[in-house]
């Protein structure tokens, strides 16, 4: 069983960082392969994601969309064409940058490239290679895909109904449609652009209006329940009842605009592809809606669980509170590794760390000082990123109003506290049996993984009554 996540457009990709940041947090769930369809990919996107880009346009697209469909020997005709199926400010957009928040545009750039099997766009998904995801959608077993993106601008509206009824068509030519499960997560108008000063240096067609967006998202709702869900196994729409004003980016410099709705978004995705179902169907098409209302909050009053497997779910203030914990050790346990620095006195290494130790002096013939070090700052490094990610849901609770996330990321309990204070008896308690590890080429990551890894299993078992079922994990 495998899970496939496409992020079409802009909104799709924010979505998507929200969802790896998501199972970031919880390291010993596998995430679901990703890919990014977009010319205007966000700042960080792929530092941050492990995702295979796509190519919305094929190989050797034309300047606009009016050249790029115009075929020199037929001019007159072709300009006839493109008259009556495109605006005069829509076949003027510069595609190579991005589709400028114009669905007709978008859906007839990506129709052509898939028309197109060797133009290699979309190769990583349709050609048929064993690497492909065609092919491991077609290989008998249970699989779910879920295309996600906003209907607000142009790769995304113009996208994701095309990519999804592109997978369904596949799928339906042969007899593994029953074995996939898709899902679209489409985002409604959740935000509206405020407006541009005409002396910021952009041409017109550079410019996204906010009536435009606004249109963009009517029709594309209207596509999806007429066109697309009968093709997929779900829809969720999300939106919010007064959406917030967001301040008019350029092409090709989209930067991320971290909200709610996307967190809210991530854990619908993790809840289907642990196999979840949609709850709240509000019609033959099955698709659930998903608005924000004034004044809610994310994960408590919505009632949405982050899935864990095996019909596990916890709220995401507890994932917050089991990696900040983790985090905590790690802090202290990368101090003792560069020789005890914060401590009242140097406490000796707990005696598995000790027989790994001298396990990788043997096998990397460094000095000892160099492999605590190493693997300190492994640990330290782990313990940053985890708190950057937390860092970034506890801004969602500043400055956007109404809607925020209510959480309380450090655990209560005057026990968890205390050893806080003196680590450790729990970090020898946690990191017994690390002596076992057994690995081909043990090295730095090994160690490091691993003793994060124990830290996990120890704080649920202790902390969180097993509340993560990780007991069993190794």
């Amino acid at each position: 069983m495998a899970s496939f996540m496409i992020a079409v457009g802009g909104t799709g990709q924010m979505m998507a960082l929200s969802y790896a940041r998501l199972m970031s947090l919880m390291p010993w769930l596998p995430t679901a392969r990703m890919y990014h369809l977009d010319r205007d990919t966000i700042e960080h996107y792929t530092d941050s994601v492990d995702s295979t880009f796509i190519d919305p346009l094929p190989q050797g697209a034309g300047a606009t969309v009016g050249t790029h469909f115009t075929e020199p020997s037929n001019r007159e005709f072709c300009e006839n064409v493109l008259d009556a199926l495109f605006t005069a400010r829509e076949q003027s957009t510069p595609v190579g940058q991005g589709m400028y928040g114009r669905p007709p545009v978008g859906a007839a750039m990506i129709v052509d490239s898939l028309s197109r099997p060797a133009s290699g766009s979309f190769d990583e998904l349709f050609d048929g290679s064993p690497e492909s995801t065609n092919a491991y959608l077609r290989d008998g077993m249970t699989h779910t895909v879920i295309v996600c993106g906003s209907a607000m601008g142009g790769t995304g509206a113009g996208g994701v109904p095309t990519i999804a009824h592109e997978i369904n068509r596949a799928l339906k030519s042969t007899s593994h449609r029953d074995n996939v499960k898709l899902y679209i997560l489409y985002f409604l108008q959740h935000f509206s652009l405020r407006p541009v000063a005409v002396d910021q240096g952009m041409a017109d067609h550079e410019i996204i209006h906010n009536e435009q967006i606004a249109v963009n998202a009517k029709s594309g709702m209207s596509f999806l329940a007429d066109k697309i869900v009968d093709g997929t196994n779900g829809c969720v729409l999300f939106g919010l009842g007064v959406p917030p004003s967001r301040t008019h980016e350029a092409v090709g410099k989209q930067t991320e605009q971290s909200e709610p709705l996307h967190v809210l978004a991530a854990a619908y995705a993790q809840s289907l592809f642990d196999g979840g179902r949609l709850a709240r169907l509000h019609n033959a098409h099955a698709i659930e809606v998903v608005q924000m209302p004034q004044g809610r909050k994310v994960a408590t009053d919505l009632g949405i669980g982050i899935a864990l497997g095996e019909g596990r779910s916890v709220s995401l203030e507890r994932v917050i509170q089991l990696n900040v914990a983790v985090a905590r050790y790690l802090s202290r346990l990368s101090r003792l590794f560069d020789g005890g620095l914060g401590f009242a006195f140097v406490p000796p290494m707990p005696k598995d760390i000790e027989k790994i130790l001298t396990r990788l002096t043997r096998l990397t013939k460094n000095r000892r000082e160099t492999i605590q070090r190493a693997v300190s700052t492994k640990l330290t490094e782990e313990a940053q990123r985890i708190h950057t990610t937390v860092r970034r849901y506890e801004a969602l609770t500043k400055d956007i109003v109404p809607f925020s996330i209510d959480l309380q990321c450090e655990l209560d309990g005057d026990g968890y506290q205390q050893s806080l204070h003196r680590p450790m008896a729990f970090i020898r308690a946690a990191t017994r049996g690390l002596r076992n590890l057994e690995a081909e080429q043990l090295d730095y990551d090994t160690v490091s993984d691993a003793i994060v890894s124990a830290l996990f299993r120890s704080l649920d078992n202790r902390y969180f009554n097993g509340e993560f079922g990780l007991a069993g994990e190794h």
